[in-house]
């Protein structure tokens, strides 16, 4: 109680003094909670980067000149369907002919483009609200293995299709020649399509895509008249651009390589392009921030643990008369010392809690990081004022009070 009663009383008494010292402690804490939040920002910004820059991985031929049209092995795609990847788009081509004029020993030529695909959103020119579809039907029915397909209405009108119509006809796969831009038709079967859907053809795109199909029944059928099947692109977008070299590494035991500018041009899909480069440059940037707000820490916490010390000093030093008295009557320097001590550290606190909850409104420090700051400044606070009063106790009482006098 006496501790108590004798702080009451100096804050009262000094009441200047006092506010000062609220004032220097909120301006300190204030310098803590920037310093602190800054490196929370960062920390932050760096965890959830992947939100806001995504990483695509493309598989590519061997001078990344084609990411279409290529001839990509299916264990090739089943390596990267197995690393930690999210929302895989991949798809494969193949034609076939309607007319029956057209259906002759030896193909020159096809009369329907038909697209595999395992999504709407590995096509670039048709999207879902393009697309009529008959009831109990929608876009997911490209992730299934059912013989069904959407044609386009430019297709429908020429054919004379409508929704619900069953089309039976050849259909051929391309196989490359070794210039990488002549073909072969292969044939591979006669399939039995059903129509449940039709779609718009954008104005400013010519007729390419005349059907799509399910790409995991195109594959199922190919494969199942003994052929090889390709797919046609493949890409996809890193679950964790975090660990890009994780992924790399991964990408490279299934032995994809990166793309050589001055290597052949050729069909075969066996490297893999990463679109890392912004988000490399963003992330390093980040890292190097969080690297120097860490280096400089101990001689910032440093610099704050002498202004408090200094300030206190210059503050406390006004009581030295005070304490001299109160030696000379007896009462034991050690004593007042804890007693000033509390009267500071009180004031100080007091600053600090003034200017947490406008640290926490206005810098969006959250409440862990907001109690982590008034701990370090509790720290630094109660060094500072000790060594302070350790330096103002180092007076002879006689000397001081003769001086006085």
């Amino acid at each position: 109680m006496f501790f108590l009663s004798e702080i009451r009383r100096h804050i009262w008494r000094n009441k200047g003094r006092s506010l000062l010292s609220v004032g220097i402690a909120a301006l300190l804490v204030s310098f803590v909670g920037i310093y602190i939040g800054n490196i929370r920002k960062n920390e932050v910004a760096l965890k959830s980067l992947a939100d806001t820059i995504t990483v695509t991985a493309q598989i590519t031929n061997q001078n990344g000149s084609r990411l279409i049209g290529l001839e990509i092995m299916t264990n090739r795609l089943d390596a990267l369907l197995s690393a930690d990847i999210t929302e895989p788009l991949y798809t494969a081509q193949a034609g076939g002919n309607l007319e029956l004029i057209n259906r002759v020993e030896f193909v020159k030529a096809c009369d329907t483009t038909i697209i595999g695909a395992n999504s709407l959103q590995a096509l670039l020119s048709v999207s879902g609200e393009e697309i009529i579809f008959a009831d109990g039907w929608d876009e997911t029915y490209l992730e299934g293995k059912e013989p069904v397909c959407v044609v386009s209405e430019s297709y429908a009108a020429r054919h004379d299709i409508s929704i619900g119509d069953t089309l039976s006809f050849p259909m051929y796969i391309y196989k490359f020649n070794k210039d990488g831009y002549t073909f072969n038709f292969i044939k591979v079967g006669e399939p039995s399509l059903t129509v449940i859907g039709t779609f718009q053809q954008g104005s400013d795109s010519s007729d390419t895509q005349n059907m799509i199909v399910p790409i995991n029944w195109l594959r199922l059928f190919v494969e199942e008249s003994g052929n090889t099947f390709y797919y046609d692109s493949a890409r996809c977008t890193i679950k964790n651009p975090l660990y890009l070299n994780d992924f790399k590494a991964y990408m490279k035991e299934k032995h994809f390589g990166e793309a050589v500018p001055k290597a052949d041009d050729r069909r075969s899909g066996d490297e893999l392009i990463v679109q890392d480069r912004i988000f490399i440059e963003t992330a390093s940037k980040l890292q190097e921030n969080i690297k120097t707000f860490r280096w400089f820490q101990i001689p910032f916490f440093l610099i704050i643990i002498l202004l408090i010390q200094l300030v206190s000093f210059l503050i406390l030093r006004s009581y030295r008369q005070e304490m001299a008295i109160a030696s000379s009557l007896g009462h034991p320097k050690l004593s007042g010392a804890a007693s000033y001590f509390l009267e500071t550290m009180f004031l100080y606190l007091s600053g600090c809690i003034l200017v947490l909850p406008m640290l926490m409104g206005v810098a969006g420090i959250g409440f862990a990081n907001m109690m982590l700051i008034f701990l370090l400044f509790f720290i630094c606070a109660c060094i500072g004022i000790w060594v302070a009063l350790l330096l103002l106790l180092r007076f002879d009482t006689i000397a001081l009070l003769t001086k006085i006098d």
